[in-house]
């Protein structure tokens, strides 16, 4: 009796932390937020410091961005669609790679921009780092 507890117990789990961890995959705010969570101190000191960015990061394949006040992190892209994150020195929210259009508030530390037929939108995750999305 004891046993088949445990066994439905342990595939309870299993199931809640697969269910889990797919939401979490097609939730491209939840991803970037867990890459900042994770890798956001040690990218902010070496930001900071002027250092390299470390190469290992937990992805295969990302773009690395910087101008000026913000370092911008391409994490991974759904068709024209472009994730990630970015770091600004100055805390103040940008419009994709900083560019001149200008922010729209849309919401509690949230903020969408378009040019020329792209948009995307921003959002404050913590401290001086935000999500982004961009579409082209």
């Amino acid at each position: 009796m004891k046993r088949s507890v445990l066994y439905i117990a342990a595939v309870f789990l299993a199931a809640a932390l697969s269910i889990a961890v797919l939401t979490v995959s097609f939730m491209p705010r939840a991803r970037v937020s867990l890459f900042v969570l994770f890798n956001g101190d040690t990218l902010e000191r070496a930001i900071e410091s002027g250092g390299g960015i470390p190469v290992r990061l937990g992805y295969r394949a990302f773009n690395i961005w910087a101008n000026g006040d913000m370092t911008e992190f391409i994490l991974f892209a759904y068709g024209s669609n472009y994730y990630g994150c970015y770091y600004s020195r100055s805390g103040a929210p940008y419009a994709f790679q900083n560019a001149a259009d200008g922010l729209i508030k849309t919401g509690e530390n949230r903020w969408k921009w378009s040019a020329d037929g792209n948009c995307g939108e921003t959002s404050h995750i913590l401290g001086n780092w935000y999500y982004f999305k961009a579409k082209f």
